[in-house]
């Protein structure tokens, strides 16, 4: 409406922005009331304050010759601000938060995560934060009991252990002898990852890294002498099938809330433990019956049998697996720092990395934490300057994710109806670098403009005299554009709850390793001992430049939707995104669909009337960019903003009620994969499995309903 507007003022010497909103309509609205009723010398005071919405005291209004050139303007004072203060962002203490956030073990309950806990409230009460508060839930985790060991060997025909696994990692390093590092183990086991080998009539599993996949160019150039495994490392990790605490699916694990002690369904009934690849050769080389075939042969120095049986001088032998772990409740702290948005403090973008490691945790998550403190410290400093974002920021250290994402989930659970209608965008960080290869990211399509934007405005430590988005497109260019390659979400860190429960769009930032001519499925040392700032120091990232990358990309990123009028979203990015995926997917799957008597016409029609949707919408933006329509500029962030929402499939998947979005949601048998129209997908392998195709038509059904109802969300008013 053109009697309302916001002005924005800047603060020349600083650099920094205030929004002013005024309205005419309001003031004038104001004065005819008040004068009726208590006269004229009341007028003066009601609109001296309503002018005085606080601003930097020295500033001056953007000259504009129109709208268009008003809201650019604004966007490249917006840039210069927000450069720099990415620009202020010190590699010293991002290196120097690793080291002292990893100094000591920290799982989930433990005495050292409570103390980061309040090691991180109290940098952002020190920060100026608006709110920093603990928020307590009481969940079940699993841990080794130490009363009663677990043991893994072998027993001859007489019941002697001819063999026990150690079970234990070889110390190589000073930082790596802390007593209370937990033994390796699978938390929730006797139980979970074994979910696929339970329903294939597994009876026990038994979980080892071979060098094929964690050394594959040699044990001699394993940590501390390269940046791969070594031979006695062991990677722990949660099996349990569903996210979050496993007695309150679907509701926070506050007091007051109902708990299933029948967790049967979650917690699979098969014991499964890991054990490092010099503990399983043992087992491995004493296999007999036909040879593996060539996709599961490795690289220790045996033939690797499929088995059935043992050797002939061992055919009386048997493996005795004795899996000891207790189901025990604990509190956990999730840590909520916020700062408050200026004009529009009823939105919310949302930073969130874990605090709890399985061990030493410098990569996962402490690499990621140092950013987050970072980052948070700079706008810190900027809020004492007086600077303030346009929208509220809240940066979230979780609690429990290597439990099964139990902080953020339960944190999403509590909120979900306060987040459905506030959240704007979650930025996830989690392992912030893996490699010095390239940039990556996992997002929804949605957030394309604004990765593409931030990444062009960062160096590239590979080549300074280029941006990250260079490298970016150079290194890892998408099949089907040429541009960055973005992955879709899947379901390995605290995103999952956000866009799956919610449909909150969401975004994990990383720098990477090669992962087209690399076998590894993450870094070597990935919850292992030998996660420690020396593994970081001395073969990740020695002088810290790809971390402070990813620093600057989490503050630009985050800015830019903290800060711009207008969200910077182009809805064109998930139409072609849908388009690409479902070209694949139809290519694979029509026919066979077709030959059930299924057809694809109507996802088909719904996709088209998307991508026209989002042409239609986009459009308009760009045609109509007006911040001082704020009633209107508040319209299309909403529909920006609930775009996502409208993929989300009620009753959720089959099978998994917690996962509901239609077009991208991680693959039943694997959680760190995404798969493109998860349902469909879903229901093919129930009918190619079991010969039920209801369920395929249900979701061919789902598809086309939600695809459309996110169509109809863009409708230009």
């Amino acid at each position: 409406m053109a009697d309302e507007s916001i002005n924005v003022k800047i603060k020349k010497d600083t650099n920094q922005f205030s929004y002013v909103l005024t309205s005419k309509r309001l003031i004038i609205l104001l004065i005819v009331i008040v004068a009726a009723i208590v006269g004229a010398g009341v007028i003066g005071s009601i609109i001296g304050r309503q002018a005085s919405h606080p601003t930097p005291t020295v500033a001056s209004t953007v000259a504009t010759t129109s709208a268009s050139q008003h809201y650019h303007d604004i966007l490249n004072q917006l840039h210069q601000h927000h450069q720099s203060m990415a620009d202020s962002m010190s590699v010293d203490r991002i290196r120097d938060n690793i080291k002292f956030l990893s100094k000591k073990v920290h799982h989930s309950s433990s005495a050292q995560d409570a103390k980061l806990a309040e090691y991180i409230r109290n940098q952002w009460i020190n920060a100026g934060f608006d709110d920093v508060q603990y928020r307590r839930y009481r969940v079940l985790l699993s841990f080794p009991d130490t009363a009663n060991p677990t043991v893994v060997g072998m027993k001859d025909q007489n019941g002697t252990f001819q063999y026990r696994a150690s079970l234990k990692e070889e110390i190589l390093h000073p930082d790596e002898n802390d007593t209370d590092i937990l033994p390796p183990y699978n938390a929730y086991g006797p139980s979970g990852k074994p979910k696929m080998g339970q329903r294939f009539g597994c009876i026990g599993m038994i979980i080892y890294n071979d060098p094929a996949e964690s050394a594959p160019e040699g044990y001699d150039k394993s940590y501390p002498n390269g940046w791969y495994l070594p031979y006695s490392g062991v990677q722990r990790g949660s099996v349990a099938t569903l996210m979050g605490d496993p007695e309150t699916p679907g509701r926070p694990s506050i007091d007051s809330t109902f708990r299933n002690s029948n967790i049967s369904g979650i917690v699979p009934g098969i014991p499964v433990q890991p054990l490092s690849a010099k503990d399983a050769i043992y087992l491995l080389q004493s296999l007999d019956g036909l040879d593996a075939p060539a996709g599961w042969q490795g690289k220790l120095p045996i033939k690797y049998k499929i088995g059935g049986s043992f050797l002939p001088n061992m055919s009386d032998w048997v493996v005795h697996l004795d899996v000891n772990n207790q189901l025990v409740h604990k509190n956990i702290y999730n840590v909520i720092g916020t700062i408050k948005g200026q004009l529009e403090p009823d939105r919310y973008v949302i930073v969130g990395n874990h605090r709890d490691a399985w061990t030493f945790g410098a990569v996962d998550p402490s690499s990621a934490t140092s950013l987050m403190l970072e980052v948070s410290r700079i706008m810190g400093i900027r809020l004492k300057q007086g600077w303030r974002p346009r929208r509220t920021i809240k940066f979230c250290s979780w609690d429990a994710e290597e439990f099964g994402l139990i902080g953020s989930t339960e944190w999403v659970e509590e909120n979900a109806k306060e987040l459905e209608q506030r959240a704007v965008t979650y930025i996830n960080l989690d392992l912030a670098v893996i490699g010095n290869f390239s940039f990556g990211a996992q997002a929804s399509p949605i957030l394309t403009k604004a990765l593409y934007a931030a990444a062009k405005r960062v160096k590239d430590p590979n080549d300074l005299s280029k941006s990250v988005f260079d490298i970016w497109s150079a290194r890892a260019p998408s099949p089907f554009n040429g541009k960055p390659f973005i992955f879709l979400l899947p379901s390995g860190s605290d995103y999952k709850s956000f866009i799956q429960y919610t449909g909150i769009s969401s975004v994990m930032l990383a720098y990477v390793f090669d992962a087209a001519r690399s076998p590894l499925s993450n870094y070597p040392a990935y919850h292992t001992l030998y996660d420690t700032f020396d593994y970081i120091e001395r073969t990740l990232d020695p002088n810290f430049v790809f971390h402070i990358t990813v620093g600057r990309m989490l503050m630009l990123f985050t800015l830019q939707f903290a800060d711009y009028p207008l969200l910077p979203i182009d809805t064109a990015d998930y139409a072609e995104s849908i388009n690409i995926y479902f070209s694949l997917f139809s290519k694979n799957s029509e026919k066979l669909l077709q030959s059930q008597g299924i057809s694809l016409d109507y996802v088909k029609s719904a996709i088209a009337n998307l991508t026209a949707a989002c042409k239609r919408f986009d459009s308009n933006i760009s045609s109509n960019i007006n911040v001082n329509d704020i009633l209107k500029l508040r319209r299309i962030n909403d529909q920006l903003m609930y775009m996502e929402r409208a993929f989300l499939i009620p009753e959720g998947l089959p099978g998994r009620p917690y996962d509901r979005h239609v077009f991208m949601a991680p693959s039943q048998r694997d959680q760190y994969r995404s798969i493109p129209f998860p349902g469909i997908a879903d229901a093919i392998f129930i009918g190619m499995t079991e010969n039920k195709w209801e369920e395929a038509k249900k979701q061919v059904a789902n598809a086309a309903y939600l695809i459309q109802s996110a169509a109809n969300t863009l409708a230009v008013i």
